[in-house]
């Protein structure tokens, strides 16, 4: 979920850390279990992490029966984030569990957690493999009577990883029915009958075959209504604001994309994908705007946003990108070639590869921005970058990150 990825889902139990009471070290100030649960205490809600979890260590082999310690280290390896301090955090889960195996919380945490890695997972085999752990711990823990709502949540986003969107909305109105007031849910429910709505939509041969349609408006109304339950129940909800401006704008609708995008980001500011939302947006409207003058403001915006991404997320190929088209609009050409470059440093498709390099290479011959074209695959024929740069690929960011978990700044 580092800057924490706030297109991920929240999991509120990770937020459980067993505390301790604070005992002073024994007058001789001998190093002891106590001292030193109580200096990792202090630590954490201080902000200091990464010396919490040194103290929460130490204080695991001064007193190796004690579960406590590891509890409170999955915790702190969760708000690191990464690939490394969420293996970490299962391992701690399995240490609480040689010490504790009856801890319910735990099952549904390591479940979580092992359905975060599998994310990670390029093997398709290995992948499953690892979701149908997930799954055994999910069931485990809800077999031992840990919250129905979010073992069946936490099942239905699993499903949703192995692709199995019915599953996975059969499990999803499992938890909303056992607990209505669920935002976290109400986004997965969205995100489920859109990606249904998706694939109709791109039926070549029959009905209904378009967002347009009488009967996908009719079925967008009941995504939205998810979305604004979602937002209604959560007070500051970036997911499922930034998720409802995604189907806007993959609906047409850009203006109001914008408004949501700039609510998401309101609500997190270091939401780099809401960042990047409001630029691309902006470059859409720029790309219809006849006026002159309206036309180089949509451009100005949709580049200082995307700046304000790639500060975020320096790694997005994407972003990147973006940034590069709205400089290259400027007429800033030397800059856009540079991020165009640094782009291809972090591009794996050969063929996009080819077609980036014919582009700069047009750039660096012509000295003009935006008056050559570049196919983009999958954009529907040749046009300009800048106008194909995202146009089928402005849901699969969110989507993709739907299906991760993130340390929630406060119980839900």
């Amino acid at each position: 979920m580092k800057p924490r990825q706030y297109i991920t889902l929240s999991i509120s139990l990770l937020t459980t850390v067993s505390l301790v009471s604070f005992q002073s070290a024994n007058a001789a100030g001998k190093e002891t279990y106590a001292h030193k649960m109580e200096i990792g205490q202090l630590l954490y809600f201080n902000g200091d992490i990464e010396r919490a979890i040194k103290n929460f260590v130490r204080a695991s082999e001064l007193n190796p029966k004690a579960f406590e310690p590891h509890l409170n280290l999955v915790n702190l390896y969760v708000q690191k984030g990464g690939d490394e301090g969420l293996t970490k955090a299962a391992q701690e889960c399995a240490e609480v569990l040689k010490l504790k195996p009856s801890n319910r919380e735990i099952h549904l945490i390591l479940g979580n957690l092992i359905r975060t890695q599998a994310s990670s997972e390029t093997d398709k085999d290995k992948m499953n493999a690892k979701l149908e752990e997930a799954l055994k711990e999910v069931q485990l823990a809800q077999d031992m009577g840990a919250p129905e709502a979010l073992c069946e949540n936490t099942i239905g986003l699993t499903l949703l990883q192995k692709g199995d969107m019915e599953g996975a909305l059969l499990h999803i109105d499992k938890a909303l029915k056992k607990q209505p007031n669920f935002p976290d849910a109400h986004l997965v429910k969205a995100v489920l009958l859109f990606k249904a709505i998706n694939k109709d939509a791109k039926g070549a041969d029959s009905a209904p075959g378009s967002l347009d349609s009488p009967e996908n408006k009719k079925k967008l109304n009941e995504v939205f209504a998810e979305l604004d339950l979602a937002i209604k129940q959560k007070e500051k909800n970036p997911e499922a604001h930034n998720t409802k401006a995604d189907i806007l704008f993959a609906a047409g609708k850009h203006d109001e994309a914008l408004e949501h995008y700039h609510k998401a980001a309101e609500h997190e500011p270091r939401y780099a994908q809401a960042w990047a939302g409001i630029g691309n947006a902006q470059a859409h409207m720029a790309g219809k705007a006849t006026d002159a003058d309206k036309k180089r403001e949509h451009i100005d915006h949709a580049k200082e946003a995307y700046d304000k991404a790639k500060r975020i997320k320096p790694t997005d190929k994407n972003i990147v990108y973006g940034l590069a088209v709205m400089l290259e609009k400027q007429g800033a050409v030397a800059d856009a070639i540079q991020e165009f470059q640094n782009g291809l440093l972090l591009e794996t498709d050969p063929m996009m590869k080819a077609q980036i390099q014919m582009h700069m290479q047009q750039l660096r011959r012509s000295g003009l921005g935006g008056s050559h074209t570049l196919g983009v695959p999958g954009a529907g024929g040749t046009s300009s970058i800048g106008d194909n740069m995202f146009i089928n690929g402005a849901l699969s960011v969110p989507f993709s990150s739907l299906i991760k978990i993130k340390q929630p700044k406060e119980k839900q």
